[in-house]
């Protein structure tokens, strides 16, 4: 819960007066629980660790991403609502069924491919790109972008059927997955989507205390599938884009007063301590606006996708997911979440990571 820590100072030329300041403290997590099913492995298998490992935590206010189905949500409220009895989420869904987007004649190698190299797979979309990405951009636009939004569903045999017969063009059905928990009430919360391609990205805001408080996560620099919207030329510019909205929007709710925007960015600078730069020029536009991360600030920062991730294949080590802060200050950074649970799979006994990003937990005063 919010903590009131008292300080005594001396003020300059009252040196015989004691002045009592208070400052409020809130601890403030964000994590992305990588419950993205078809996109990272064992998301059935791990929802119950992640849950478990929630309710671990001590801290007053979390931000959750990809948290994209309902019956995850489900579920992480139905568990953890003793611990945070308040929450916030907002489960948007792409409206109206499209016009067909492909014909059985361009889809029919894909499916011949598929069947062949990735029907038992955990990782649908790394095993379609790695094996049958000939056939997959030999289809139309229109087409490869259905195919891609629709992955949460179970096979590529549904995912073509979908496609046939009229699928969304956003994954996981138009879902943000974003969810804030909260211990202490969340007033005057408010939603707002940012402009996006393949995925929906969007903000999440509310007042508590004194402090406000938003949750989001930003478009990914994605290897696969190619980038193809009419609004942006790439993923590193749907991001800027992102991040301009997101400033402007969350600027106006926070005013002169505290700021705690809190989320996975995919995007973050190199340190000369190893970890590697992601869309390092967008990562300016947030420190160019004030925003203060402790974990950068600490001599020896940790990275949040890392090389030890059993879910990650990183190959590189980097910051992207964030606790920023403004007109407040911010320390104790921890990094969270980084140990490794044993799950059931086809195979046997399976030693995991609990999502394929860490936690990242840090301390807030402010006046």
């Amino acid at each position: 819960m919010s903590r009131f820590v008292m300080v005594w100072l001396v003020v300059l030329g009252c040196q015989d007066e004691e002045v009592e300041v208070t400052l409020q403290q809130v601890s403030a997590v964000t994590y992305n629980v990588g419950l993205a099913p078809n996109y990272v492995s064992y998301a059935e298998e791990r929802q119950p660790f992640v849950i478990d490992a929630l309710l671990q935590t001590d801290a007053d206010v979390v931000c959750l991403n990809e948290v994209w189905m309902a019956d995850d949500i489900d579920a992480v409220l139905a568990a953890t609502e003793s611990v945070f009895p308040y929450e916030f989420h907002e489960y948007t869904q792409e409206e109206g069924l499209k016009e067909p987007a492909c014909t059985d004649k361009e889809t029919a190698p894909l499916v011949v491919c598929t069947e062949k190299y990735c029907s038992d797979t955990e990782d649908l979309v790394g095993c379609v790109f790695a094996n049958c990405g000939d056939e997959f951009y030999a289809m139309s636009a229109e087409c490869r972008g259905c195919a891609a939004a629709n992955v949460d569903l179970d096979d590529v045999d549904a995912i073509v059927e979908a496609c046939l017969s009229g699928g969304g063009t956003l994954t996981y059905g138009g879902h943000n997955g974003l969810m804030l928990l909260s211990r202490q009430p969340l007033e005057d919360t408010a939603h707002q989507e940012l402009q996006s391609w393949l995925t929906q990205r969007a903000v999440l805001s509310a007042r508590m205390g004194d402090a406000q408080i938003a949750c989001t996560h930003l478009a990914s620099d994605l290897s696969e599938p190619t980038y193809e919207s009419d609004f942006a030329s790439s993923y590193e510019e749907e991001q800027a884009m992102q991040i301009d909205a997101l400033l402007t929007w969350f600027d106006t709710r926070v005013g002169d007063g505290p700021g705690i925007l809190l989320g996975d960015f995919n995007t973050g600078p190199a340190t000369t301590t190893g970890i590697a730069a992601e869309l390092a020029d967008n990562w300016q536009m947030l420190a160019d606006a004030g925003w203060q991360d402790a974990n950068l600030a600490q001599e020896q920062p940790f990275c949040t996708w890392c090389n030890d991730n059993t879910l990650t294949g990183a190959g590189v080590e980097s910051i992207i997911d964030h606790v920023l802060v403004i007109n407040a200050t911010t320390d104790n950074p921890v990094r969270l979440f980084d140990e490794k649970v044993t799950i059931e799979t086809d195979d046997g006994p399976s030693e995991v990571s609990l999502s394929d990003h860490y936690g990242v937990s840090a301390t807030i005063s402010f006046e």
